[in-house]
């Protein structure tokens, strides 16, 4: 039976069509109160804003429409949305995203390809990778590709609610609207896992960071009987059953659920499985998700893939961390006394964390390594460099979708806990080990020592990478000259600082209190620090409005040392190292297109737009046209989204 609604009267005038999802387009038909329309699923573009629709009294009638036009048909009305391979793993990947953390924000990503592996998991058939199941499983209403249920969803109404946006119970039923709802709930399960498995006295290097496995385990199970399967599993209490273990965190209808729902999972040869079975099951399962998962990415999200120079040059940290391992090696040293623990004692001074006593420091010695190889790296080192998990925001490219064979020499990786006691784990990548899903890790608190080490893929949170660190920035596409790049930062600056390199938060005329433009680079720095300690909520200063820490990061990718000047040529270089970061190249050569990176140009100046409904790095999601940082009581977006589309359109051309 089709789809069909009813239309209801906005708040000025009457319903109207689109030619396309922009209602500056309308096709010119006018739409009466309670009129009936049609929805057309083949249409693969349906979201959760828009659908295509034709007038059920006149067929040719036909166009898109907001869906807040539309009043929702009864249950009994429904019919299926088909599951359009396309746009729902582009869908993952803006999921993606849109949960990068800001620079200076804390907290974590969820990856597209573990949304696909998720969904290849739960809807997979013989015929197609990904499917929109109905709700067939016991005890739940749980459905779509996600197996969302009504509970989940309303956890994720509620959230989005708090930021001013009305998610409808519909949306649930939609497979692209779906994903929204399941980045939200992989991100809250991993931090419910996280509390539950975190001390009350927090450890020395951070909260617990679940893997994967465990998020997936989350959804399975809920986040209390996760942790109390891997809480067993570490204390080598794999054989029990896993309907032993479950017994004593949930109800009897709650695990007769889980043997009727994840029978696959749970059972072996018809046996109850053992927790050991349970992990082995569930990690396999994982692992082949994946695997589904980058072929996918690559023919349909390709902008989620750094360029194919990405991993050119050298990774001189390494030289540091072999070097280290050498001398753990050669000379046997033990963490607890002597050398062993004057080394870590050093390492931890690289990340600005006193101690003369050994705690967990993996995170430490990645810091170290950073700041031997080359002093301009420091700027790079994370805040709380000590805690593991902190490292997930470390660079500016995520390499978790990538098979492990291309994971670059360098690049830092963040684990589940490896050992009991800590929260987590970091290391850098050292190459993988042949025929398996394992990387060779090397690391330091790796056996109470630097040392290599085998860890699965399924263990591991994020992969890492700077490629501004180990590339030659003059080989990247684009130039500080490039009338057409001049041509873009022109429209950033008209707003942020009406074009005046002498700007400063709340001061856009100053010219000469103070005159940056005069001033080293350093001065400019220590300058920032004075304003925020006096006060004021943003360092921003210049032409295109740099805060602080953005500076730092700045300072390092071009290997500054403080002494030069903060003239206009500078600060525009700094611009263009700013497009860079933001995928001015993978635009360039037409690896994202305009949506993609005008979303990365709001993250960078708060000024711009968004030019697609996304989910912002406060959890928020903002609409096309506001700022990406909306509802922070601070930015609003001062540019138009056509005057963006506009400005790159150009540049591409």
């Amino acid at each position: 039976m089709p789809l069909k609604f009813v239309t209801k009267l906005p708040a000025q005038g009457l319903a109207q069509l689109f030619h396309e999802k922009d209602e500056n387009k309308p096709t010119g038909a006018l739409l009466p109160a309670e009129d009936v329309v049609v929805v057309e699923p083949e249409n693969g573009e349906n979201d959760q804003d828009w659908v295509f629709v034709h007038r059920e009294a006149d067929p040719a009638t036909k166009g898109w429409i907001p869906m807040r036009f539309l009043r929702e048909p009864a249950p009994g009305d429904l019919v299926r949305f088909p599951l359009i391979v396309e746009p729902f793993v582009r869908s993952c990947g803006r999921a993606e995203l849109a949960s990068v953390p800001a620079d200076g924000e804390s907290g974590s990503t969820v990856l597209a390809d573990y949304l696909l592996a998720w969904a290849w998991i739960e809807s997979a058939t013989d015929d197609a990778l990904f499917t929109n199941p109905e709700p067939d499983f016991q005890g739940t209403d749980a459905e779509g590709p996600f197996r969302m249920s009504s509970a989940d969803w309303d956890a994720y109404k509620a959230a989005a609610t708090d930021t001013g946006v009305e998610i409808s119970d519909f949306e649930r039923l939609i497979p692209n609207s779906q994903v929204s709802g399941a980045s939200f709930k992989a991100l809250a399960d991993a931090k419910a896992f996280s509390d539950l498995a975190t001390p009350d006295t927090e450890p020395p290097d951070g909260p617990v960071v679940p893997s994967y496995l465990n998020v997936l385990h989350c959804h399975f199970l809920g986040a209390k009987a996760a942790h109390h399967l891997q809480t067993l599993k570490n204390e080598n209490s794999g054989a029990k059953t896993v309907r032993e273990a479950l017994e004593a965190v949930l109800q009897q209808a709650e695990i007769d659920a889980i043997f009727a729902n994840r029978k696959q999972f749970v059972e072996k040869n018809g046996e109850p499985a053992t927790i050991d079975m349970f992990f082995e099951l569930t990690s396999q399962a994982l692992a082949e998700g994946f695997k589904k998962a980058l072929p996918a990415i690559r023919e349909h999200a390709d902008f989620l893939l750094p360029p194919l120079n990405t991993f050119s040059g050298d990774t001189p940290w390494m030289k540091i961390a072999e070097r280290e391992l050498k001398i753990w090696e050669d000379e046997g040293l033990n963490e607890e006394t002597g050398k062993g623990l004057d080394k870590v004692i050093e390492y931890f001074k690289a990340v600005k964390f006193d101690t003369d006593k050994n705690q967990p420091w993996c995170g430490a010695f990645v810091g170290y390594c950073l700041q031997e190889a080359n002093p301009s790296f420091k700027t790079t080192i994370v805040d709380g460099g000590a805690r593991a998990a902190n490292w997930m925001g470390w660079g500016n490219q995520n390499l978790r979708q990538f098979d492990l064979r291309d994971i670059p020499h360098g690049a830092i990786v963040v684990t589940h806990p490896m050992f009991n006691g800590t929260s987590g784990h970091v290391g850098f990548a050292a190459g993988k080990v042949p025929g398996t899903e394992k990387l060779v890790v090397l690391g330091g608190n790796q056996g109470d020592k630097v040392s290599l080490r085998h860890i699965h893929k399924n263990k591991i949170r994020h992969i890492r990478w700077h490629d501004a660190l180990a590339t030659n920035p003059a080989s990247q596409i684009g130039s500080d000259t490039d009338p057409k790049l001049q041509d873009l930062l022109g429209l950033v600056a008209s707003k942020e600082s009406h074009g005046n390199y002498n700007a400063f938060f709340g001061h856009g005329k100053n010219q000469n209190n103070p005159k940056f433009t005069a001033m080293t680079v350093g001065q400019v720095r220590q300058w920032q620090d004075n304003f925020v300690a006096g006060g004021s909520k943003s360092s921003a200063v210049g032409k295109y409005q740099i805060i602080r820490k953005t500076l730092d990061a700045i300072i390092g990718r071009l290997n500054l040392n403080g002494s030069e000047l903060f003239d206009e040529n500078m600060q525009d270089r700094m611009a263009v190292d700013l497009l860079k970061v933001r995928k001015l190249n993978d635009f360039l050569s037409g690896a994202i297109g305009i949506v993609a990176f005008g979303n990365m140009l709001a993250m960078e100046w708060a000024s711009f737009p968004v030019l697609s409904r996304i989910r912002n790095n406060k959890g928020r999601i903002v609409n096309r046209g506001q700022s990406f940082y909306a509802g922070d009581g601070l930015n609003k977006a001062h540019v138009m989204p056509e005057q963006v589309e506009s400005a790159l359109t150009r540049l591409s051309g």
